[in-house]
């Protein structure tokens, strides 16, 4: 990884807190720190408030689920007017939608599972989609 004019070898520490975000609206540089983070193995990466941006993707899960019952079900899915939302929002939106492309639920545990931030942030640390 470079950063700066330095180029950093994994496990050239052991350690690193990433804080480069002002707050939760600032999700971009979050996927982006991410993504270059999931090229070190050795050096153990933590980033300021990343259960807060898992809980504001996982707003989105509930209208992804309720989109697969109803083409499940045969049920016509209502209009969506993506005109309401803004440019991060479509965009969160398209992430979880593939981050949930193949998850199967089968049972209401499996609804809790799903809802559960540890498990949406698993999720993300084990796919290698794109924000």
């Amino acid at each position: 990884m470079v950063v700066g004019t330095v180029e950093l070898q994994d496990g050239e520490y052991d350690y690193c807190f990433a804080d480069i975000w002002i707050g939760i609206e600032d999700i971009e540089p979050y996927f982006q720190i991410k993504q270059i983070g999931r090229k070190f193995k050795k050096t153990e990466i933590d980033y300021w408030i990343e259960y807060a941006f898992v809980i504001v993707l996982s707003e989105y899960i509930p209208m992804e689920i309720m989109e697969a019952f109803c083409v499940a079900s045969g049920i016509p899915i209502p209009v969506d007017d993506e005109s309401a939302l803004n440019e991060q929002q479509i965009r969160i939106r398209k992430y979880i939608k593939n981050l949930l492309a193949d998850v199967e639920i089968t049972t209401p545990k499996k609804i809790d599972d799903i809802l559960n931030p540890k498990t949406v942030l698993k999720m993300i640390n084990e796919t290698d989609i794109v924000f």
